[in-house]
């Protein structure tokens, strides 16, 4: 999909999925059987990251700049670190990553990323 306007139908499939994947992630939760916790936290974090980079293109599109972002997959890679990276609380979610993607040159980025929702999650902490 080259042309940017033909995502914006995905968008909204992104938010949908993410509401009923948190609302079936909590149901599954509340359960008397185990169900995990680390994929489906994976999962909605990679959601998160493709509705953050079609919020973050729309901003560029205004300024006639949209082609700054060249791989969306990367948004999906960085957003299920950061958020199960805030959701464990742990940063060893790094390396999980960087495992299963297997690019050392995504290495900074997954790193800043886990290590800011880390920090905030440990600040906002209840």
């Amino acid at each position: 999909m080259d042309d940017i306007n033909k995502w914006s139908l995905y968008e909204g499939y992104n938010i949908v999925f993410f509401i009923m994947k948190f609302l079936f992630t909590a149901f599954t939760l509340s359960c008397a059987i185990p169900g995990g916790i680390f994929t489906p936290t994976f999962c909605m974090g990679a959601v998160l990251g493709q509705i953050y980079v079609g919020f973050l293109i729309s901003i560029l599109g205004f300024f006639q700049v949209e082609n700054w972002i060249q791989f969306r997959g990367l948004y999906s890679l960085l957003g299920a670190a950061a958020f199960c990276g805030s959701v464990t609380r742990t940063v060893s979610v790094a390396m999980i990553v960087l495992e299963l993607n297997g690019h050392l040159s995504h290495a900074c980025p997954i790193m800043v990323c886990v290590l800011t929702s880390y920090t905030i999650s440990e600040y906002i902490k209840p």
